[in-house]
Protein backbone atom coordinates (compact mmCIF):
# COMPACT_ATOMS: atom_id res chain seq x y z
CA UNK A 1 0.00 0.00 0.00
CA UNK A 2 2.65 2.53 1.06
CA UNK A 3 5.47 0.74 -0.71
CA UNK A 4 7.45 3.28 -2.68
CA UNK A 5 5.70 6.21 -0.98
CA UNK A 6 7.56 6.32 2.32
CA UNK A 7 11.33 5.76 2.42
CA UNK A 8 12.42 2.75 4.45
CA UNK A 9 15.57 4.54 5.58
CA UNK A 10 17.22 7.94 5.35
CA UNK A 11 19.20 6.70 2.33
CA UNK A 12 16.21 7.42 0.11
CA UNK A 13 16.07 11.02 1.30
CA UNK A 14 18.27 13.92 0.33
CA UNK A 15 20.77 15.12 2.93
CA UNK A 16 18.62 18.10 3.97
CA UNK A 17 15.48 15.99 4.26
CA UNK A 18 17.31 13.32 6.27
CA UNK A 19 18.60 15.97 8.67
CA UNK A 20 15.11 17.48 8.97
CA UNK A 21 13.74 14.01 9.75
CA UNK A 22 16.42 13.53 12.44
CA UNK A 23 15.63 16.90 14.03
CA UNK A 24 11.90 16.17 13.96
CA UNK A 25 12.45 12.74 15.51
CA UNK A 26 14.64 14.24 18.23
CA UNK A 27 12.04 16.88 19.07
CA UNK A 28 9.19 14.33 19.19
CA UNK A 29 11.21 11.97 21.41
CA UNK A 30 12.31 14.78 23.70
CA UNK A 31 8.74 16.04 24.08
CA UNK A 32 7.36 12.54 24.76
CA UNK A 33 9.97 11.48 27.32
CA UNK A 34 10.26 14.82 29.11
CA UNK A 35 6.50 15.40 29.29
CA UNK A 36 5.72 11.85 30.44
CA UNK A 37 8.39 11.97 33.14
CA UNK A 38 7.47 15.49 34.30
CA UNK A 39 3.69 14.98 34.31
CA UNK A 40 3.33 11.31 35.26
CA UNK A 41 6.78 10.51 36.67
CA UNK A 42 7.16 7.71 34.13
CA UNK A 43 6.91 6.70 30.51
CA UNK A 44 4.79 3.80 29.28
CA UNK A 45 7.86 1.55 29.42
CA UNK A 46 8.63 2.55 33.00
CA UNK A 47 5.00 1.93 33.91
CA UNK A 48 5.23 -1.62 32.51
CA UNK A 49 8.46 -2.15 34.48
CA UNK A 50 6.83 -0.63 37.58
CA UNK A 51 9.37 2.11 38.10
CA UNK A 52 9.28 5.90 38.05
CA UNK A 53 11.55 8.92 37.91
CA UNK A 54 11.64 11.22 40.93
CA UNK A 55 13.79 14.14 41.98
CA UNK A 56 16.82 13.18 44.07
CA UNK A 57 15.18 14.83 47.09
CA UNK A 58 12.12 12.55 46.69
CA UNK A 59 9.85 15.16 45.10
CA UNK A 60 8.33 15.17 41.64
CA UNK A 61 10.52 15.67 38.58
CA UNK A 62 10.45 19.16 37.09
CA UNK A 63 10.12 19.68 33.35
CA UNK A 64 13.62 21.19 33.33
CA UNK A 65 15.10 18.09 35.01
CA UNK A 66 13.19 15.76 32.67
CA UNK A 67 14.47 17.68 29.62
CA UNK A 68 18.04 17.67 30.93
CA UNK A 69 17.79 13.94 31.65
CA UNK A 70 16.80 13.19 28.05
CA UNK A 71 18.79 15.70 26.01
CA UNK A 72 21.85 13.43 26.13
CA UNK A 73 20.01 10.68 24.29
CA UNK A 74 18.23 12.70 21.62
CA UNK A 75 21.21 14.98 20.95
CA UNK A 76 22.85 12.22 18.96
CA UNK A 77 20.01 12.28 16.45
CA UNK A 78 20.62 15.93 15.63
CA UNK A 79 24.40 16.22 15.46
CA UNK A 80 25.71 14.32 12.42
CA UNK A 81 28.28 11.66 13.25
CA UNK A 82 27.57 12.07 16.97
CA UNK A 83 24.65 9.63 16.84
CA UNK A 84 26.72 6.45 16.38
CA UNK A 85 29.23 7.65 18.96
CA UNK A 86 26.49 8.34 21.54
CA UNK A 87 24.81 5.03 20.72
CA UNK A 88 28.03 3.31 21.74
CA UNK A 89 29.26 5.60 24.52
CA UNK A 90 26.04 6.50 26.37
CA UNK A 91 25.15 2.97 27.58
CA UNK A 92 28.78 2.37 28.51
CA UNK A 93 28.98 5.65 30.45
CA UNK A 94 25.67 4.89 32.17
CA UNK A 95 26.94 1.48 33.26
CA UNK A 96 30.19 2.93 34.61
CA UNK A 97 28.43 5.71 36.53
CA UNK A 98 25.83 3.30 37.92
CA UNK A 99 28.62 1.04 39.20
CA UNK A 100 30.51 4.00 40.68
CA UNK A 101 27.35 5.37 42.32
CA UNK A 102 26.53 2.02 43.94
CA UNK A 103 24.29 3.15 46.84
CA UNK A 104 21.74 4.85 44.57
CA UNK A 105 22.68 3.35 41.17
CA UNK A 106 22.16 6.64 39.33
CA UNK A 107 23.42 6.98 35.77
CA UNK A 108 25.21 10.12 34.60
CA UNK A 109 21.98 11.51 33.10
CA UNK A 110 20.26 11.13 36.48
CA UNK A 111 23.19 12.70 38.31
CA UNK A 112 23.24 15.59 35.82
CA UNK A 113 19.48 16.17 36.14
CA UNK A 114 19.22 15.53 39.88
CA UNK A 115 16.83 12.62 39.39
CA UNK A 116 16.52 9.02 40.51
CA UNK A 117 14.67 5.98 39.13
CA UNK A 118 12.76 4.06 41.80
CA UNK A 119 10.50 1.01 41.97
CA UNK A 120 6.79 1.81 42.17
Amino acid sequence: ALSGVLPVSAEGLGQGAAYAAAVTSAIVLLIYFATAEAVFGRTLGKRLLRCAVIAADGGPVTLRAALLRRVVFVGGLVVPMLGPLLAFAAPLAMLVTVIQDAPTSRGFHDQMAGTLVVDR
